[in-house]
């Protein structure tokens, strides 16, 4: 008896509980508090921002509310557009955001892939994450800021090393999230396949995968995030071009403004691919909402 494709989706996912059920403008209301709370949020921020320094008290007792180590948000905002127009002596931010964009994307997705299909491979595998899991764990406990000098040095300066830089980052956080969410599998799935006669590769490749995959995407956001910081750390090691290299001017001319004006760049850029992680989800695994609950 073999199981057939119906019958270890059946197995692979529980049946998903009755949601409640709620009206449009329940969820319209929903939102627009959320939406207000963000503005209320960012608003309360920036108010904080622009007038705690200046408060003699607090500045002087407290550093980082100095404004010469601060800045403002008038003085990043004015930052942030002479970068995006290219205006009073600022170079126009695109194509260098594009050379740290572009490393960062090609990182995270061989990161990814690779993370992805080891972590699904050892926990489906127990045996061989026993023999390799320790040397996986010493190489995870190396700081692979330590490492980026010796990329440099290997892969020369350029992007190769920035996407080399960020495979080493991306990929660790990814193969520990998606073992675990191996895993995960609730043990009465995997032993109803059993009892269907599933082969082991059939239960990682139509059960336990479906449980990596929601782990994948949930480190997304970190993954994306130490994409970006990798890319920008060989930058400002090797002084090659990207938004490292403005930053490392930045930061040698003590321009406090320009630096928290490249930062919303970098902020903004996150939060888009981030969102795009989400919208990527959201396609690929549609069953996935459907069985929340």
């Amino acid at each position: 008896m073999t199981a057939t494709q119906g019958e270890l989706d059946l197995a692979a996912v529980p049946e998903p509980r009755s949601p409640r059920p709620a009206t449009a403008g329940s969820k319209k209301h929903g939102r627009l508090v959320i939406y207000a709370c963000r503005v209320a949020v960012l608003v309360a921020f920036l108010a904080a921002w622009q007038y705690l320094p200046k408060v003699s008290v607090l500045s002087h007792h407290f550093r980082f509310l100095d404004p010469f180590f601060i800045s403002s948000p008038e003085s990043a905002a004015k930052a942030v557009y002479d970068y995006a127009l290219g205006r009073n002596g600022s170079p126009m931010i695109w194509s260098y955001l594009w050379v740290t964009v572009r490393s960062a994307l090609e990182g995270l997705a061989i990161g990814t892939v690779l993370g992805f299909a080891l972590g699904l491979f050892m926990s489906s595998s127990p045996f061989w994450y026993e023999v390799f899991g320790v040397y996986i764990n010493a190489i995870n406990a190396i700081p692979r800021i330590a490492l980026v000098p010796i990329i440099i040095a290997i892969a020369g300066v350029g992007s190769a090393a920035e996407v080399i830089a960020v495979v080493m980052m991306v990929f660790f956080v990814m193969f520990f999230n998606c073992l675990e969410g191996g895993r995960s599998v609730p043990p009465a799935v995997l032993d109803n396949a059993r009892v269907l006669a599933a082969s082991p590769l059939r239960m990682m490749m139509r059960i336990r995968i479906r449980y990596v995959s929601l782990w994948a995407f949930a480190a997304i956001p970190n993954a994306a995030a130490f994409s970006i910081l990798g890319v920008i750390f060989v930058e400002m090691i090797a002084g090659t071009g990207g938004i490292g290299l403005l930053l490392l001017e930045a930061t040698n001319n003590i321009d406090t403004t320009s630096s928290v004006g490249l930062i919303v760049f970098l902020s903004l850029t996150g939060v888009i691919m981030v969102r795009l992680g989400e919208l990527s989800k959201r396609r690929l695994l549609h069953w996935a909402d459907s069985n929340r609950g």
